[in-house]
């Protein structure tokens, strides 16, 4: 223990546990909640980077910069002193923080570490400042540093076994001899510190006279020794989708190669009159979700019929290269035709490989093919849609298609038993078989509910009919999504207010529960709308996203979590962890490579028009 000012030893083992991570380019990114009397709670991203070095107190000092999106923590740059027998701390360059001079320079960890006292302070009558007609204010203040255990914590970043949690208490009392004030204050800083990572949990409560404030910070994602983990920040993948001012939309699709990613969306432009031209486009995007070379036009442009409608597009990887299946307005004045599927063959490099094939014609009868969906299972692709008849029912089909051709491999055949009110199917390959599942409305004898076929590689339905995966009580959002872990599917829907899942074996057994009252509970926190989620597997869990919305027109941004294959969610917090800051972000995909994965969404924008934005995600901490 240190008593008084002073520095860490200069002697010791040094930082063998690697408490202290300092390495220029080191990085540490947060999610931050404050608030103070009587003000609204701030949210905010703060983002901590080791900077060069700088002399203070006559020491050359490590620097840690920390930048805040929201204004609720601040920027500032804080200053350490690393020597063998602990680390220093220095101060900041906060002109607001009065008191931080007077204390320092202290010992913040003392190595070897162990649980007990790191350093005290007594300090009497530290002039910080003036009251608001200019009398001088001083402080009595007794500050301790106390390493008090060491526990399992879970933070967005991972779960870590061993923590360090240390405890800055403060107290004493405010004194203004001019008007005969004294108030008392109170204050505490929780940190949690991990081995290899560094700080990744802060949480302060202040109280001065009545007035209280907090925060709390929790690490999302960091870079240490030149190794991302966890969690990264949105970048934007592909821009310019729109003019200013909107303009048709489009669900983008992502698909990885293992270690590179394609982003496929709809591009639109003005045309003739008032009308819009639109085509779709491909862009090539590596593991930290920016832009690999310039994208490329896999569809000339075509008028636009339909501006109010989304488009939907899906990519898949067979091992050498990519197909895009993209959702072709038909002219509607031609026997009502709405919308055909054609499929593009893209190189791993992001070449598109040829014309655009129809692999799904709009017909008289069969005017609308929507909603694909495919999975590769090493010899073909099986692409999944929705079929809409000449009497405006629905119902899932599936068609094979060549990887060699790019082109229908056999005739389309249905995989509901029947039509009646389907969307938005989803399917993934477990090394036999496929699984498709569904939403379905009532129609008929058909039930609302999420809903699962097998399929096998020669198209053949197996069992004895649809497997019922949920039977909500109420609506169902609006689309379920779907991933293979090696062992189990897991299905992951939406109630419209949170996210539920259950797993299904390769035999079409339910893992979690019947369709009535089974299920997992990924999120339990009533009072905001969570839709569109998205699904991978990936380092080892699945791994979720959604969109939030606590009122209509209020979106709270896109928020996610980790489930592992035995159906537990291992991520923090009953509201899921927050992936993106708060806005509208609509179309959540989400893919996995083997070293990292993509989220991307669309971002309606305003300048310069739509935009796909993007998340690398890479392997959490353990």
């Amino acid at each position: 223990m240190v008593a008084g000012n002073g520095f860490a030893p200069a002697t010791g083992p040094g930082d063998t546990s690697g408490y202290f991570p300092h390495a220029p380019g080191d990085r540490w990114l947060f999610h931050y909640t404050s608030s103070g009397a009587g003000a609204n709670a701030v949210e905010g991203t703060l983002t901590a980077t080791v900077a060069a070095p700088r002399t203070v107190l006559g020491v050359s000092a490590t620097v840690i910069s920390q930048v805040d999106s929201a204004g609720g923590v601040g920027s500032t740059d804080e200053f350490f002193a690393a020597s063998p027998g602990g680390v220093t701390y220095l101060g900041n360059d906060d002109p607001g923080d009065t008191i931080t001079p007077w204390l320092v320079p202290y010992p913040r960890v003392l190595y070897p570490v162990a649980l007990g006292t790191v350093a005290t302070i007594d300090a009497r009558g530290l002039p910080v400042g003036t009251d608001p007609i200019g009398n001088p204010v001083t402080l009595d203040l007794t500050q301790q540093i106390e390493n008090q255990a060491f526990e399992p914590l879970r933070v967005a970043a991972g779960s870590f076994a061993t923590a360090l949690r240390q405890v800055t208490s403060i107290s004493g009392t405010a004194r203004d001899p001019a008007v005969g004030l004294t108030l008392p204050f109170t204050g505490s800083e929780t940190r949690w510190f991990v081995p290899g990572v560094g700080l990744v949990k802060q949480s302060t409560a202040t109280a001065l006279g009545g007035e209280s404030s907090s925060s709390i910070a929790e690490l999302s994602g960091y870079t240490v020794g030149g190794v991302p983990r966890g969690i990264g920040s949105p970048t934007t993948a592909l821009g310019g989708l729109s003019p200013i001012g909107g303009g048709p939309t489009s669900i983008p699709a992502t698909g990885s190669d293992g270690a590179a990613f394609l982003a496929v969306a709809r591009k639109v432009a003005a045309g003739p009159g008032s009308g819009w031209l639109s085509s779709w486009v491909a862009q090539r995007v590596g593991a930290g979700g920016a832009p690999l070379g310039d994208s490329v036009e896999l569809v000339a442009p075509r008028a636009v019929f339909d501006a109010v409608t989304p488009r939907e597009a899906a990519v898949a990887f067979d091992g050498s290269g990519y197909l895009a299946v993209l959702e072709r307005e038909e002219d509607p004045s031609i026997a009502g035709h709405v919308a055909s599927l054609v499929a593009v063959q893209v190189s791993a490099l992001g070449v598109a490989l040829g014309p655009a094939a129809t692999v799904a014609a709009a017909t008289d009868a069969l005017p609308a093919a929507t909603a694909p969906a495919l999975a590769f299972d090493g010899s073909r692709y099986l692409l999944i849609f929705v079929r809409r008849s000449s009497d405006a029912l629905h119902q899932v089909v599936g068609v094979f298609v060549s990887p060699a051709t790019g082109q229908a491999d056999g005739a389309e055949f249905p995989i509901a038993e029947a039509p009646g009110y389907q969307s938005s199917p989803a399917v993934s390959f477990d090394g036999s078989s496929y699984l498709v599942v569904w939403n379905q409305e009532p129609w008929l004898a058909q039930t609302r509910g999420v809903v699962a076929r097998r399929v096998d590689m020669a198209g053949n339905l197996l069992g004895t009919g649809s497997i019922e995966v949920c039977r909500p009580p109420g609506g169902l959002g609006d689309r379920p999504a779907l991933a293979f872990d090696g062992a189990n599917h897991l299905v992951l829907w939406s109630d419209m207010t949170d996210i539920h899942a259950n797993r299904i074996s390769p035999a079409g057994e339910l893992l979690d529960g019947d369709a009535a009252s089974g299920g997992i509970a990924v999120t339990a926190a009533p009072g905001t709308s969570r839709v569109l989620p998205a699904l991978a597997f990936f380092d080892g869990h699945y791994l979720a996203a959604w969109l939030a919305s606590s009122s209509p027109g209020i979106y709270e941004g896109l928020f996610g979590a980790r489930i592992s294959p035995a159906g537990a969610v291992v991520s923090p917090g009953t509201a899921g962890m927050r992936l993106t800051p708060g806005g509208f972000r609509t179309g959540p995909a989400l893919s996995a490579g083997a070293n990292s994965a993509l989220l991307t969404w669309l971002d309606p924008g305003d300048a310069p028009g739509a935009s796909v934005g993007a998340l690398g995600i890479h392997p959490f901490g353990r």
